[in-house]
């Protein structure tokens, strides 16, 4: 946790009151309000999921590559500093553990600030499949629940608040605090204040990480081997501050096992997904990039002899500034 004191200009050039900044990036602290506080401003960003592990399997068959990670949600809102207790416990969730080779990657921890705002996680990609997948990634992160675990195609959903009328992963674009899902027809999907939705993974190829406006971006699935041993290169990651695929995020390892590029690190806002790694049909698949702190998703590890890593998501966030 690090603690900042400064003061405020406006345009005018006068000098406001002094604005007390504590950010919190360890798994948990405790904010004490200063003295004479007057309003509590406050963000919170729910951790990433991780990438899950690739498929291990002989050459001659099909090997995916895992499931992304989805990103963690953004929170805030402004208090009353009379309203808020004298000291409050603060969590700022660790990002889910990235799967080794056959394994799923696991899904992010809760961010909160006290019981008053609390920012959800990204659900960890599958493990690659041994056919042609998909190796389904993780749901983003809502404001009100987190992003699901994906088990095939239409049932990674992106964390509540629900939309009426749209059921659970029908639709992948996603407005609110709801987060991207991936739909009944294999696209992912983006989000506004909810995490974007991680990639999926398959032997020929994947679907990109996707886009978050104020929450982390997904993760970009690995690449995989087909049956006639062409291999192929990792998927993009998603961008957050983007709606949309995130065709120039993080980039995906190339053919041959290569690992997928992590995303960098954000001082202001959320992080970006990593990229998957690449397919390898006589060795190991490449490792995914690590998911931006805070809140990116994690990238899936490319299938190969031996499935690469799936990678860590970034750990959540929360940052209080009063006066």
């Amino acid at each position: 946790m690090g603690l900042v004191s400064a003061n405020a200009v406006g345009m005018s050039g006068l000098v406001a009151a002094p604005v007390d900044v504590q950010i919190f990036t360890a798994t948990s602290g405790t904010w004490t309000k200063p003295a004479g506080c007057s309003r509590v401003y406050v963000e919170v960003i729910g951790a990433g999921g991780g990438g899950g592990g690739g498929d291990t399997s002989s050459p001659g068959n099909n090997r995916c590559g895992g499931g992304a990670g989805g990103g963690g949600a953004f929170a805030r809102t402004v208090f009353d500093g009379n309203a808020i207790d004298s000291s409050v416990t603060v969590v700022a969730g660790a990002g889910g553990t990235g799967g080794s080779s056959d394994n799923a990657g696991g899904a992010g921890d809760l961010s909160r600030f006290g019981t008053y705002l609390y920012a959800y996680p990204g659900g960890g990609g599958r493990a690659g499949a041994s056919d042609n997948g998909p190796s389904g990634p993780g749901g983003g992160g809502g404001t009100g629940s987190a992003g699901s675990h994906n088990t095939g195609w239409g049932s990674s959903y992106g964390g509540d608040p629900k939309i009426p009328g749209i059921a659970d992963g029908a639709e992948g674009h996603m407005v609110g605090g709801r987060g991207g899902a991936i739909n009944t027809a294999g696209a992912q999907g983006s989000a506004e204040y909810g995490g974007g939705s991680g990639g999926y993974g398959r032997a020929a190829g994947g679907g990109y990480g996707w886009g978050s406006i104020f929450g982390g971006g997904g993760g970009g699935p690995g690449s995989g081997v087909n049956s006639s041993n062409a291999e192929r290169g990792g998927i993009t990651g998603g961008l957050a501050h983007f709606f949309g695929a995130s065709g120039d995020g993080m980039a995906g390892g190339a053919a041959g096992g290569s690992a997928g590029t992590a995303g960098t690190d954000s001082s202001i806002g959320a992080g970006d997904g990593g990229g998957g790694g690449g397919g390898n049909a006589s060795g190991t698949g490449g490792a995914g990039g690590a998911g931006a702190k805070p809140g990116g998703g994690g990238g899936g590890g490319g299938g190969g002899t031996t499935g690469g890593a799936g990678a860590a998501g970034g750990d959540g966030i929360v940052r209080v500034y009063s006066w």
